[in-house]
């Protein structure tokens, strides 16, 4: 397997919408993979290697990016982010491992993820 190369995307904060039953409290990360390995094919493992981020948000099992759009060839991370206006700073590095289908790895990518915090993007 080749080391993944990818970007950070987006990064979607959490709000308030006044709706309750909404998920619009819930922030996202979309990561943009390139196309070092088969897209169909590749899984990730990801894992927070330096700074904090929700433990909950980066699952601790394979992944795969979004099946209905190979060609955006994009993973996205979710998790409670909350309602409040003003937002902590995220700051952490993800380690991206590429798997194949018979569980070969390739080296670790690392990527730093960031935003400054303070206002929400609602």
């Amino acid at each position: 397997m080749a080391i993944p190369k990818a970007r950070l995307e987006l990064i979607k904060r959490g709000y308030d919408d006044g709706n309750g039953g909404s998920c619009s409290e819930d922030g996202y990360i979309k990561i943009r993979f390139g196309n070092e390995n088969p897209i169909e094919t590749t899984g990730y493992r990801l894992k927070v290697v330096s700074g904090t981020f929700d433990s909950h948000g980066v699952p601790d099992f394979e992944v795969m990016p979004r099946h209905h759009n190979f060609d955006e060839n994009s993973l996205y991370i979710r998790w409670y982010d909350g309602g409040d206006k003003v937002k902590e700073k995220i700051d952490f590095v993800l380690q991206i491992i590429a798997v194949s289908p018979e569980g070969k790895e390739s080296e670790p990518y690392l990527l730093a993820i960031q935003h400054p915090g303070d206002q929400s993007n609602e």
